[in-house]
């Protein structure tokens, strides 16, 4: 029997290699292993950070444009380092590579649709995030940035500005549970460019005094 472990790998390697069909197929095989497991959760939620880690996908994106400046695609997919990690995180990492693979579907193809199946994706990482307590949101703040970025790089495809707006504040908020977390100095920089663009954007459109 294959762990979620290795399908985790394998998913990525083939998210890597631009194969989405291929890729989205592993990862469906891969949550239905889980997604029946997580209410009987037994083992502890303790060094969740040390269990996933961030690995770019590389440059297969480049198909899609942004229509607003403020967000920047975060093009890495999560990948499982642990063979014992819980099953609420190996059922949120496989949904969230899941969303990158219909996000990278919908900029290479240019489909609307499939862009809200992406967000649909990310928004169910999200909720399931958010509804966990302060330790688990700390050490799986990566992967709650993640999620939140590239819900506003989608959201501000659709030219949805309030969308665009909630996502920009709940980065700021995550961001700061992620200082108390082990996100890299560079992820950090990364999510921390929307909020000081978007600042920008504010202060040009504001009024003079």
């Amino acid at each position: 029997m294959v762990s979620t472990h290795e399908l985790s790998v394998t998913a990525v390697d083939f998210l890597q290699r631009g194969m989405y069909a291929e890729s989205r197929s592993v990862l469906c095989h891969a949550l239905s292993e889980v997604r029946d497991r997580v209410d009987d959760e037994v083992k502890p939620k303790e060094n969740l950070s040390r269990a996933i880690t961030p690995i770019s996908i590389g440059d297969v994106l480049t198909a899609g444009s942004n229509a607003d400046s403020t967000f920047a695609m975060y093009k890495h997919a999560f990948l499982l380092v642990s063979i014992n990690c819980d099953y609420l995180t190996q059922s949120l990492v496989h949904l969230y590579n899941m969303g990158l693979v219909y996000h990278a579907l919908g900029l290479k193809s240019g489909n609307l649709c499939t862009l809200r199946q992406a967000l649909g994706i990310y928004s169910r990482v999200n909720a399931i995030l958010q509804s966990e307590d302060a330790h688990v949101l700390c050490e799986l703040s990566s992967l709650l940035l993640a999620a939140c970025n590239n819900m506003g790089h989608i959201y501000s495809i659709l030219l949805n500005v309030q969308g665009v707006a909630s996502c920009l504040d709940q980065l700021q908020s995550t961001l700061a549970i992620a200082r108390a977390s082990r996100a890299s100095t560079q992820d950090m920089d990364f999510f921390l460019l929307p909020i000081v663009l978007g600042c920008e954007s504010f202060l040009a459109l504001a009024p003079a005094a």
